[in-house]
């Protein structure tokens, strides 16, 4: 007996190997989304009628009967697709048994027939869905005890019938029970797989849609100055999310003719939460532009909307920035923001105070204060967000502020510098930095120069 489990086991090994390999071609996705058409119901036929003519073929021979694991393949084509399928694949089965001949070949080939229909018949039961492992495992015993009462029923004689049973029933309920078993694990760990990968594409694609949106709402170029053929200012910024989308946002816009406002901002984490907060953000700020107002009292405002109903305690970092086009001066806020710096024309780099104001969102009740700047013609003021301070390299060194500045001081031509020469130098060094080193946080810079210096490069990196 324990020689004959063996004998079985190693076939039954070699059935589950083939049945793995099925699952792992293009069949497996009909199998998994159930389709039914004639050319697949064939297919399934063939592949499992052939499981069971190998499940005899790798059997033991006892005398003129054959103790294996033919049963197996009707049994999973009838669970896997229904009736019709099992029924074929019995059939292929139970005439290969025919064909053999021997006084147990009548019952072997109408019990493998059966299996197939049994398992054709749960798969409608259970409503075209695979019988959990353990109950799989039941009905193939089931089919097997179902196996030798044909036997004992039409094999003649008798007692020789009742022999071949007393020797076979234990190796034969044992195999095909684990096979099926085995065969469940595989089909449900794979069907979790495919899932898994559905899910993960679905969410891929929606990300990729929320990245679109975001990057909608993030403004390419400048806008036409009113009253103006031409835009009259020299600004430029860049974003680069870590992540399919972030946190991080910049705008700018026309309040009036004489009136540039600006921001650049880093909403508290990353991924989707961020992104949507920073939208929000940036609605109410543009809610907010009134004639008149200083940019805290903006900020006072649009700080209020954000602590109202904020559950989750997400907070931006911001600094805003109103150019008086006539006179170069900017009025300004900045709110828990990195300090920006003005490049002057001198080639000097100054850092502005640091920020006294709490990021928005975090305490309510804020007056947040404004201070100004004046822009000499060849002056440039520049914003970041902590993504490029914060960026490190393959030994996890930070770029840090004093890199920053070196990196501005760095650039040549200081007094005719244009605003995007200063972003994408300061992003050409920062690459050289990190290395190959992947992309933690998101990158976003913005430079507005004094406005008549240069001609505007009114562009977006992406």
């Amino acid at each position: 007996m324990a020689e004959s489990i063996i004998d079985l086991t190693r076939t039954l090994a070699i059935v589950m190997v083939a049945a793995y390999g099925v699952f792992h071609t293009g069949i497996s996705s009909a199998i998994f989304e159930g389709k039914s058409s004639f050319k697949y119901r064939v297919i399934y036929i063939m592949i499992f009628g052939l499981f069971s003519i190998y499940g005899t073929i790798g059997g033991v021979k006892i005398g003129e009967a054959y103790s294996n694991v033919r049963d197996l393949g009707p049994l999973i084509a009838g669970l896997l697709a229904g009736p019709a399928v099992g029924l074929g694949a019995g059939l292929i089965g139970g005439i290969h048994r025919l064909s053999l001949g021997g006084f147990t070949a009548l019952p072997c080939g109408v019990s493998t027939v059966i299996a197939g229909l049994l398992g054709g018949m749960v798969y409608l039961a259970m409503k075209k869905r695979f019988l959990p492992v353990f109950w799989a495992m039941l009905l193939a015993t089931g089919m097997e005890f179902i196996h030798m009462g044909i036997t004992l029923l039409l094999a003649k004689p008798f007692d020789k019938a009742l022999e071949i049973v007393s020797i076979v029933i234990v190796p034969m309920v044992l195999t095909n029970a684990l096979g099926i078993g085995v065969f469940g694990f595989i089909f449900f760990n794979l069907k979790k797989e495919r899932d898994n990968l559905a899910n993960r594409e679905r969410l891929e694609g929606e990300l990729e849609i929320a990245r679109h949106i975001q990057m909608s709402m993030i403004p390419e170029t400048l806008p036409t100055r009113p009253g103006s053929h031409d835009c009259n200012i020299d600004a430029f910024a860049l974003i680069q999310p870590a992540l399919e989308v972030g946190g991080d946002v910049y705008d700018w816009l026309y309040l009036d003719e004489d009136r540039f406002a600006f921001i650049i901002g880093d909403a508290a984490g990353k991924g989707i939460p961020a992104s949507l907060f920073m939208a929000v953000a940036r609605t109410l700020i543009r809610g907010h532009y009134k004639i008149g107002k200083t940019t805290g009292e903006i900020l006072s405002g649009v700080n209020e909307e954000l602590c109202r109903d904020n559950e989750m305690a997400m907070f931006i970092t911001l600094f805003m920035g109103i150019l008086h086009i006539p006179t170069g001066e900017v009025t300004y806020t900045n709110a828990g923001h990195p300090s920006p710096y003005v490049i002057q024309s001198t080639g000097t780099i100054r850092p502005l105070p640091t920020a006294k104001s709490p990021a928005l969102g975090v305490i309510e009740n804020v007056a947040y204060e404004s201070a100004s700047l004046r822009l000499e013609p060849g002056d440039i003021l520049f914003a970041y967000t902590d993504g490029v301070t914060e960026a490190t390299d393959s030994r996890e060194d930070f770029y840090k502020p004093i890199r920053l500045e070196s990196a501005l001081r760095a650039m040549p031509n200081a007094p005719r510098l244009a605003a995007r020469t200063v972003c994408d130098h300061v992003l050409k060094d920062l690459r050289s930095f990190v290395g190959k080193a992947s992309q933690a946080d998101d990158i976003t810079m913005i430079a507005v120069a004094a406005p008549g210096v240069v001609e505007a490069e009114s562009e977006r990196i992406a």
